[in-house]
């Protein structure tokens, strides 16, 4: 017999300080969602969502094969009330549907070494000029 597993805060720690998409990810229902859910997230997923939550820049991750969409506070200017929250978790393809098939996604996806379906994430860093 197992016993059911008991979430500690240590589970959340990599969302300390994530600010409002902190608390979303935390509040989540990730128990039927593709990544699962977030105390069992690889380490390498852990330390780039913890990475991105904590920082200024606008950013996103997308994870896993279906490229699940993960993403900061500062990015919330770039999504607008349109796509925010209802962006979090959803395939990136879905979020940003009416520019995904754009030219530099074919020609990214063309020259990676792996197909899609094994490349674990793509982290955007926004710059403004």
């Amino acid at each position: 017999m197992t016993l059911p597993r008991i979430q500690t805060g240590e589970d959340f720690d990599f969302l300390t300080g994530g600010g409002e998409m902190g608390r979303l990810i935390r509040e989540y229902d990730w128990s039927s969602h593709p990544l699962g859910e977030p105390h069992a997230w690889p380490r390498s997923l852990k330390t780039a969502v913890s990475l991105i939550l904590n920082s200024q820049h606008p950013m996103w991750i997308g994870w896993g094969q279906e490229m699940s969409f993960l993403y900061n506070d500062a990015y919330l200017h770039v999504l607008g009330l349109a796509k925010h929250p209802s962006a979090l978790g959803r395939p990136a393809c879905e979020v940003w549907a009416e520019i995904w098939a754009a030219p530099w996604r074919t020609r990214f996806f063309a020259r990676a070494r792996q197909p899609l379906s094994t490349m674990c994430a793509f982290l955007w860093i926004g710059a403004t000029i």
